[in-house]
């Protein structure tokens, strides 16, 4: 019994990493690479993060795809796989106690899903 379900567990995981690392994915290869090693970096116990690293594998990934957005629809601003890594971007530096990075994510992220006009009331404008 427990065999069959590490073994159900082990398709699981492959067939995740196939999605999000495979061909399949809506990551174009260059970006799979640097969140590959963002994600090395990254998802370890926390004595063993370098997230220094994966800081600057998740903004360099974050620059491809807002290159790539500004001529695919597919990659734009506020597409859910791009501002998921804004999130991540916010994340590793509240992580790092860059507390002001956060923040500017946080603006960055709440502007790419609000638009420009942020969150006023469109009833009072």
């Amino acid at each position: 019994m427990a065999v069959a379900a590490a073994a159900g567990l082990s398709l699981f995981g492959l067939a995740g990493y196939a999605m999000f690392f495979g061909p399949g994915s809506m990551y174009p290869k260059p970006v799979r690479n640097l969140l590959r090693e963002a994600g090395m970096a990254y998802m370890r116990p926390p004595e063993k993060q370098d997230l220094p690293k994966a800081l600057e594998c998740y903004e360099q990934a974050l620059a491809q795809l807002d290159a790539l957005g500004t001529s695919d629809s597919q990659h734009a601003r506020d597409m859910p796989h791009v501002t998921g890594l804004v999130a991540r971007v916010a994340t590793v530096c509240t992580e790092m106690g860059d507390l002001d990075g956060a923040i500017e994510a946080y603006n960055d992220l709440l502007e790419r899903l609000l638009g420009t006009d942020g969150m006023r009331d469109a009833t009072t404008q």
